[in-house]
């Protein structure tokens, strides 16, 4: 049996292929403290080098502790056996530890199985190693071996597929084992999404159920659509024509509508166009018999008035009211301002109606021209985008359709004769 000894801290080396990644740094202060108080109660399991020293097996974490207490010599107890064995009893030791990550437990396992199925680690793959005569252990034996059951070291196993962003929250205990396992079958930027989702500054507790459940919403299959019968997607056809076409006749008459709109603008524009030289001409007595009609209706559109009879536009939002201008005007012009701007400002459709009639406009008449110089110019733009040549023939009343005219045709459309015929084609005429 392996005697225990005193064996100077500086002659012993770290082991290179510890399982144990981290050791905090509060825990290792708290270990120094305990160490000068009461020593090292446990020995160290170290095995000797080829080159001298040792090498730790077991108890790294109460060597350093021990350096930074300031021992010279801790107790070890020295095993001399082969780098493999000893990673086995490093793995072992490991996982008898208390408070072993659940990452560190499954690299733990992963090494235990590699090591009992032929493959070496890359520390030792740089060793001449003999041949491993370690019996084969799959998952069965590894769980009866440390007393586990066969699903928490698959579990744990499983683990080491994650994402290293959701490695690092679980090894800094952000999420728990239960969690992480969830995170598995999904894909490394699913996990992603998910871990803000459970650590996010808003973030509220979940549980692995909710978890399962959020996944499965967010990732799972999608339920497959339910079957639809001949005769249902025919009338599934039959409705979304018959929306199609309703929609396309609610586009028409909405259309219809803001086309009868902005006409009823332009005649309005025209009406007022046309009344004012008539209210500049006409009888103040006149005037003052319309103004009396149109008492008690506020007028806003002074401002308006000014710019139609000054021959300018009005703008899209109206004109600004202008009192100075407007009562600066002469006396006459001022009584015909003041009857177009009632005129204009007036939505009383009887009061405006029954002004035009007084003065000889005629609303009907008015929208009439507007129309006919639409369709004019509507009929110069489609001259205008006709190729050359079918424009010709458009400006002799011609059809432009693909067949050419007889050029007799042409001529008579000209006013021209039409060509003689020639003394040989008259012979063979009449023959």
């Amino acid at each position: 049996m392996p005697e225990t000894e005193l064996i100077s801290v500086e002659s012993i080396k770290p082991s290179k292929t510890n399982v144990r990644r981290e050791i905090a740094k509060d825990e290792l202060a708290e270990l120094a403290a305990s160490i000068k108080e009461h020593g090292i109660l446990e020995p160290l399991l170290v095995q000797p080098l080829p080159t001298g020293g040792h090498e730790i097996i077991a108890g790294e974490r109460r060597w350093r502790a021990a350096k930074s207490a300031g021992l010279a010599k801790v107790p070890c107890t020295v095993h001399a056996v082969g780098d493999v064995e000893a990673l086995e009893m490093q793995i072992t030791e490991n996982l008898q530890r208390e408070g072993i990550g659940p990452l560190e437990e499954a690299e733990a396992f992963q090494s235990l199985l590699k090591l009992h199925n032929g493959t070496r680690d890359a520390v030792l793959a740089k060793k001449p190693v003999g041949a491993l005569d370690l019996a084969k252990l799959d998952v069965q034996g590894l769980a009866k071996r440390i007393g586990k059951s066969k699903e928490y070291v698959y579990s744990r196993l499983k683990l080491l597929k994650l994402a290293p962003p959701v490695q690092k929250a679980l090894a800094a205990e952000k999420i728990d084992a239960g969690h992480a396992v969830e995170l598995v079958p999904l894909k490394p930027e699913q996990q992603k999404q998910v871990l803000a989702t459970m650590t996010g500054p808003y973030a509220l507790p979940m549980s692995v159920q909710d978890l399962r459940a959020e996944i499965k919403e967010r990732y799972g299959p999608k339920p497959a659509p339910p079957e639809v019968s001949a005769k249902e997607r025919a009338r599934r056809k039959h409705e979304a024509e018959l929306s199609k076409k309703r929609q396309a006749a609610w586009d028409r008459s909405q259309k219809k509508r803001e086309e009868e709109r902005l006409l009823d603008e332009r005649v309005d524009a025209e009406m007022l166009r046309q009344l004012w030289p008539k209210l500049h001409g006409a009888h103040e007595l006149a005037l003052a018999h319309v103004l009396a009609a149109g008492v008690g209706r506020e007028s806003r559109s002074t401002g308006e008035a000014l710019l139609i009879a000054a021959g300018k536009p009005i703008p899209e939002r109206g004109a600004p009211a202008n009192p100075k201008e407007f009562a600066r005007q002469p006396r006459g012009r001022l009584l015909a301002l003041a009857v177009l701007a009632f005129v204009s400002d007036s939505w009383d459709a009887k009061f405006v109606a029954e002004v035009c009639r007084k003065f000889g406009l005629d609303r009907k008449k008015i929208r009439a021209e507007l129309l006919q110089a639409d369709a004019a110019a509507a009929a110069k733009a489609k001259a205008a985008a006709l190729p050359p040549a079918k424009a010709a023939l458009r400006r002799a009343g011609l059809r432009t359709s693909a067949k050419a005219p007889k050029p007799s045709i042409l001529a008579a459309k000209a006013g021209k004769a039409p060509a003689k015929k020639s003394a040989r084609r008259k012979r063979s005429a009449r023959s």
